[in-house]
């Protein structure tokens, strides 16, 4: 072909390009049509090339959507008018028209079905499938970690504070000044600790007694074998043990102990043994004794050692031969007093370490915590912020330096979560959420009433560009009257940024589920209709703005967003192009409405079905403007291709296939043109409508506990509107936690934590990680966050933060997966 044709048709091909490329940045671009008003009806003159036609009223300082029309969709004529019927008493100067080139949505969506209801799919009490579904498995009372709170161990040896506790492990401090101590080293264990021995006189040999709350030995004794090098504590060795041990004692040359064993022949019965401890990788038991009776304890008498059991209900001692055995038991007594180093007494009372002057009874020279409650986690540099909600029974009149449970932001150093940089009282009342925009943190408090004020959200604005040093920027109040504790889930709160200096806390409603005295009950007079006592409004949620500019805090009036009918549930909320999107469900029927007898009636109405509503807010134009609300198929899952032309919604519902089986989950992608919402495509899962989900942008994983355990990933197809599996994940435990952050995907259960990498734009999923955890620690992964450098952070209640570092992450699935 001649060279000058194939430049010519180079030219052209690239001309084409640029207008295909010219024409799909216009698709959320609007025209504005020209009208004409005849009657009620307002006329458009168009032509085919419209996709989507809106009529919009105006509204405070915004336009609300009132109509829709698919002129290429429904009609098959080359051009025609388009006619709208004004609603009464609208002007066609509050009125206008836009008009979109470009579709959005597949061409067959208008088909869609657009009304929804769903049966009310909660299963009667008696049938208890959902539960045993879940795979766990029943342990023995034996083997159960009992509840029992646990009193720091701790020692001094050569200068240094040995401390362990369950949820922080074992701790070395260094006190060669006792006014200042120095965090050296710690070593976390799986076990809620009993009691502690120092082997050598320069406290590098250390044995712990222990009962498990790992995954392998849930509930069962250990002895663990510990080295501390340069205040670093390192695990040598563990030697399990048999039955439930009761006491230890250490002389000088073998630990004992006394446990109460299981003989098949004998029953319950106490056993004594001595373990030789002198080669810590190697430690071995060399005796063996065992006694009849129970309840077995260590006890001194005329200088001799003496066993004490309960032998059918009497008190028996055995005296045992043990070197040194009886000194051995009195120095342990000793060492539950304060110890004396220098002129300071040294003590650990609860969770902090306090040193006072020996001689003196006065207030404490210093004190520190140990150990903390970690409920929020966010990465700021070199340093973490660590935040302890608090408590919602503190009152508002307390003062603020007494409450023990006050909620409190502390900082620590990212290196060594557990070394304290710095702490900033928030007083009483519970945290409900926080954001960070830069060195600025801004937390949300809830402060419940008291005798002379109503319940307040509280919003704090602390500047944090000195972390050793937190300072104050502003603090406002906003007014909650009528609402408490009791009708909004603190647990959910969202924060959401609208733009760069309007942040909005999203209160959802807390909504209980109907009670033994929802039945009809007797009542006089006799009320014929039943609907008459339905609740006239409910709370579905709060919606509290904040302006934060230039670090001053401005608030705005609290709005309450209340419907007819009795709310059952309210989603999660989000945001997407200046629009806030959230649902809820209405059980709006009640069942027995035509009374027979004319003399019972609910209290509660008893829903026959659930009709859920999608709620979409224009914030755009500043103050929020309420669109209409629209029927969808199930609670709010995720939004996604959100503009002022629609968005593809994705929702979820159960479906009952047999009533003795758990619901199945099904979910739904929906298009929505501010008008309407169309069914695009539904989903039927293998997966129970209560499993965990998570959603990153068209993809949900949903954990499966059937078969074989683990998640799988459902994907949207925005080419063809459809739904279908695009990936699945075999994971170790069946997961009762999901969460996405980062490009990673987070798997928690009790006793285990995996993580995979997910690809945004398949779903696909490689798993990198698996770890054991304890076996009473389930991780809140719904607030991990993710550093710049994936290092992954995890607020864990009393266990302070867990945190897996880069190089943990990044291994290749075969070197990692366990």
């Amino acid at each position: 072909m001649n060279p000058r044709h194939l430049a010519f048709i180079a030219f052209w091909l690239t001309i084409a390009l640029v207008r295909q490329n010219y024409a799909a940045e216009l698709t959320s671009v609007p025209a504005v049509l020209r009208t004409t008003l005849e009657g009620p009806s307002l006329v458009i003159p168009m032509a085919l090339s419209y996709q989507q036609v809106v009529l919009e009223k105006r509204s405070g300082n915004g336009w609300k959507p009132l109509a829709v029309q698919y002129p290429r969709t429904l009609s098959r004529e080359q051009m025609r008018n388009i006619t709208f019927s004004l609603p009464a008493g609208t002007k066609a100067e509050d009125v206008r028209v836009l008009g979109y080139r470009a579709a959005k949505f597949p061409s067959r969506f208008v088909y869609g079905k657009r009304v929804f209801s769903r049966p009310d799919a909660v299963l009667p009490s008696r049938i208890s499938a959902g539960l045993d579904r879940l795979k766990s498995k029943s342990l023995q009372d034996a083997n159960l970690v009992k509840g029992v709170k646990e009193a720091n161990l701790w020692q001094v040896v050569d200068n240094q504070l040995f401390v362990y506790n369950q949820y922080r492990g074992l701790q070395v401090l260094s006190l060669k000044d006792p006014t200042q101590p120095v965090r050296l080293g710690a070593l976390r264990l799986p076990a809620l600790g009993r009691q502690m021995f120092a082997l050598d006189t320069t406290g590098t040999q250390w044995a712990l007694l222990g009962r498990s709350n790992g995954r392998n030995r849930s509930g069962s004794f250990s002895l663990f074998l510990l080295r501390v090098e340069a205040g670093q504590p390192s695990l040598v060795s563990e030697l399990p043990l048999e039955g439930e041990v009761t006491e230890g004692l250490w002389n000088g040359k073998y630990l004992s102990f006394l446990s109460t064993v299981l003989d098949l022949k004998q029953g319950r019965r106490t056993q004594m043994i001595q373990v030789d401890v002198a080669n810590p990788m190697a430690v071995k038991i060399v005796q063996r004794l065992h006694f009849t009776g129970t309840h077995p304890a260590f006890r001194e008498q005329a200088g001799h050692l003496m066993v004490k059991v309960k032998e059918a209900g009497q008190d028996r001692l055995h005296e045992v031969v043990m070197e040194g055995g009886a000194e051995a038991l009195k120095a342990r007594a000793a060492l539950a007093t304060p110890f004396r180093l220098s002129s300071y007494a040294i003590s650990v009372v609860g969770a902090n370490l306090r040193v006072r002057n020996f001689d003196k009874d006065s207030a404490p020279v210093m004190e520190i915590p140990l150990a903390w409650r970690a409920d929020r986690v966010l990465p700021l540099g070199d340093f973490l912020i660590q935040v302890e909600d608090g408590d919602l029974n503190d009152v508002g009149s307390m003062d603020p330096a007494q409450a023990g449970k006050s909620a409190r932001v502390r900082i620590t150093t990212a290196n060594d979560p557990d070394a304290l940089v710095g702490e900033w009282q928030l007083g009483p009342g519970m945290v409900a959420g926080m954001t960070l925009k830069g060195d600025h943190l801004l937390i949300a408090q809830w402060v419940p009433a008291s005798l002379t004020k109503q319940p307040l959200l509280r919003t704090w604005a602390l500047d944090l560009s000195d972390p050793s040093s937190v300072a104050r920027l502003g603090v406002v109040e906003q007014d909650l009257s009528g609402l408490d504790a009791w009708d909004l889930d603190l647990g959910a709160v969202q924060p959401l940024w609208i733009d760069e200096d309007t942040l909005v806390w999203y209160l959802p409603a807390q909504h209980h589920p109907r009670l033994w005295w929802s039945a009809p009950m007797p009542v006089q007079p006799a009320q014929p209709d039943a609907a008459a006592i339905i609740p006239a409004t409910s709370p579905v949620m709060v919606l509290c703005r904040i302006h934060f500019e230039d670090g001053v805090l401005e608030a705005s009036e609290p709005q309450v967003l209340r419907v007819r009918g009795r709310v059952v549930a309210t989603s999660a909320a989000h945001v997407r192009a200046g629009f806030l999107w959230f649902s809820y469900d209405v059980s709006d029927e009640v069942s027995g409405t035509a009374m027979n007898d004319g003399a019972r009636v609910p209290l509660r109405p008893l829903p026959n079905q659930i009709h859920t509503w999608l709620q979409v807010m224009d914030l755009r134009a500043g103050s929020p403007l309420l669109r209409e609300v629209v029927s969808i198929p199930g609670p709010l899952l995720g939004v996604t291709q959100a503009d002022a032309q629609g968005a593809v919604i994705f929702t979820h519902s159960d479906m009952s296939l047999r009533r003795d089986l758990a619901p199945t989950r099904v979910v739904q992608a929906c298009a929505y043109d501010g008008v309407n919402a169309y069914l695009l495509d539904d989903y039927v899962t293998a997966t129970s409508f209560q499993s965990a989900l998570a959603l990153e942008g068209t993809h949900l994983y949903l954990a499966k506990e059937t078969g074989r355990v683990g998640v799988v990933a459902v994907g949207y197809d925005a080419a063809t509107g459809r739904l279908g599996q695009v990936s699945s994940w075999n994971t170790q435990s069946y997961p009762t936690r999901l969460h996405v952050t980062s490009g990673h995907l987070l798997a928690s259960s009790p006793g285990n934590l995996e993580v995979a990498t997910l690809t945004s734009e398949t779903g696909k999923l490689k798993p990198i990680a698996s770890y054991d955890t304890p076996v009473n620690l389930t991780l809140p992964v719904g607030r991990a966050a993710v550093t710049p450098a994936l290092d992954l952070w995890i607020p864990a209640g009393m266990f302070g933060v867990e945190f897996l570092q880069k190089q943990s992450l990044g291994r290749d699935a075969e070197e990692v997966a366990r």
